[in-house]
């Protein structure tokens, strides 16, 4: 990854590039096209060690699918470290959160939309799972063990079933157009700057509908709650 971001800022500048790297070779290559900027690069990740490149390199970092606290304080104690080894500053990133989503009246038909997705990223994030804070009950363990901790949709959605709404709140934002707004600042008061939703639609629902109901029922209320705190502080 360090490789890849160094040689396409080399190529965004519009000069041939000769690099010759441990996985990224290639000799007088250059863009068939002109650039018309030096595109900023953003890093996704869950990992420390790519949460720790963004910080050190990157032009923004998106902490992937961590909606707690604790998650978000993992990331960015992870991204802080990248920051002070290239002795840059908080200033110098973008901070996105990107968050699995569904606004629903029905608050247990928006958390089944997400669950599928929910279920991937706690497989996906098993070596930090203690770090931030999921505790697997037996049940969902016993699944994930017996399917051997696969990310197949058998498997998934087999294993869905046995998530805690503890577990659903720590990797989604799900819930009525209130309680989606309540989380939403609260995510955006730990430093996130940006929030990228991935609209998760319940049944009946269209992602156009999760659209509209964020812009006219959740953001306004968000926004409110930040300019409360603001002036309050």
């Amino acid at each position: 990854m360090r490789e890849a971001v160094e040689v396409v800022r080399l190529l965004l500048a519009g000069k041939p590039v000769t690099f010759d790297g441990r996985h990224v070779r290639m000799k007088d290559a250059r863009l068939d096209f002109d650039a018309i900027r030096q595109v900023p690069i953003y890093i996704a990740a869950r990992g420390p060690r790519l949460l720790e490149l963004a910080g050190e390199i990157a032009d923004g970092a998106i902490i992937g699918g961590f909606a707690s606290a604790k998650g978000i304080a993992h990331a960015k104690g992870a991204i802080e470290r990248g920051l002070k080894r290239a002795a840059r500053k908080w200033a110098d990133l973008d901070l996105v959160s990107w968050l699995y989503t569904c606004v629903a009246d029905d608050a247990a038909a928006a958390r089944r939309a997400v669950s599928r997705l929910v279920t991937t990223s706690l497989v996906t994030s098993r070596p930090i799972l203690e770090s931030i804070g999921v505790v697997i009950p037996p049940a969902l363990r016993a699944c994930l063990e017996s399917t051997g901790w696969s990310v197949a949709a058998e498997s998934i959605d087999e294993c869905a079933g046995h998530l805690t709404d503890e577990i659903l709140d720590a990797f989604s934002v799900a819930g009525t157009p209130d309680q989606c707004a309540k989380k939403l600042a609260k995510i955006a008061q730990s430093g996130v700057q940006e929030l990228a939703m991935v609209a998760l639609p319940a049944k009946g629902q269209t992602v156009e509908d999760i659209a509209r109901r964020l812009a006219h029922e959740v953001i306004p209320q968000v926004r409110a709650t930040l300019s409360a705190a603001a002036v309050s502080s």
